[in-house]
């Protein structure tokens, strides 16, 4: 029995240190200090992750947003060749023209006036890199001249468009653009210049500068004339669109803004004043064009578009 006591005894004791040894006062102290600092440093590790990837979206990957685009239009507007391409530029695209069906279109969507820069998406029917995206630069010399250079035109993602490093504007003429020189903008005259008189009696004199219209109508016994002008900002015969400033002498509308489309059907050229009312160029820019499909039965609005003759 006391030999039974006496294993007993020792069993109890072998247990009691063999606990005592899983964590020691010092080990358990130290794991107190790792967690006061821990917390110290930057609070719990579940605050700190909380607070570096506030923006974090599913699967833990940062978002990114592009900064917005401008409010005012973008500075490159218009119609343009390079001696190449034929481009056509608006806020929300940008087309290149070339021989016969050879037409590239990128959707911008974002641009800086500021830095001369536009990011866009490239067409998914483009016969380079469809559903890339671009980045281009472009850089108004002291003699406003426009050159331009497609930076990127293969990016995986708007982000790596957006992070390319611009096109190196201080060597124009050299290697600045990715190896190669930029590439010159010229804007491309308006086609529609000339004298016209529309189905109304309306007179039309439209040159580089403006739209000029003087109608004429009866009113008690008299005769009345009414002369409206508009400062042409940006046009394209590709497209067949003008965007102008109504003058301030107006009767209706003075200091807004038009869009003015115009089409050509069997050797009858058609006009609408799409919108007359806009109140920037940009917004005029990014109305829809009007309905070209039937001119001489309706698509201006409610009504039909002007015949115009020389």
């Amino acid at each position: 029995m006391e030999q039974k006591m006496k294993a007993k005894l020792l069993l109890s004791l072998f247990v009691f240190l063999g606990l005592g040894l899983g964590c020691t006062p010092s080990e358990d102290h130290d794991h107190d200090h790792d967690h006061d600092v821990h917390a110290h440093d930057g609070g719990t590790h579940e605050e700190s992750h909380n607070s570096n990837h506030s923006d974090d979206v599913d699967g833990g990957v940062a978002s990114f947003e592009l900064p917005l685009a401008d409010p005012e239009i973008i500075v490159l507007a218009g119609e343009h060749s390079d001696g190449y391409y034929t481009h056509v530029i608006t806020a929300s695209t940008w087309h290149m023209y070339g021989d016969g069906e050879d037409v590239s279109v990128f959707k911008i969507l974002t641009y800086s006036n500021r830095e001369g820069y536009a990011i866009a998406l490239n067409h998914a029917d483009n016969a380079f890199a469809g559903g890339a995206y671009s980045r281009f630069d472009w850089f108004i010399d002291d003699a406003n001249a426009v050159h331009y250079c497609q930076t990127r035109f293969d990016a995986a993602t708007e982000q790596e468009a957006f992070e390319a490093a611009a096109a190196d504007a201080d060597d124009l003429a050299g290697a600045g653009c990715g190896g190669f020189s930029w590439s010159g903008l010229t804007a491309v005259a308006l086609d529609l210049v000339g004298s016209y008189t529309d189905s109304w009696g309306t007179t039309h004199e439209i040159d580089g500068d403006g739209w000029e219209q003087v109608s004429s109508w009866s009113n008690d016994g008299g005769v009345v004339t009414d002369s409206s002008k508009f400062v042409r900002l940006h046009h394209s015969n590709k497209q067949r669109w003008l965007i102008a400033q109504n003058d301030e002498d107006n009767s209706w509308n003075a200091g807004l803004f038009s869009r003015f489309d115009w089409t050509e059907v069997e050797g009858q050229t058609y006009f609408c004043q799409t919108t007359y009312d806009s109140a920037t160029a940009k917004e005029a820019l990014e109305a829809a064009a009007a309905d070209a499909e039937d001119p001489a039965n309706g698509g201006c609005g409610f009504s039909t578009w002007s015949a115009l003759t020389e």
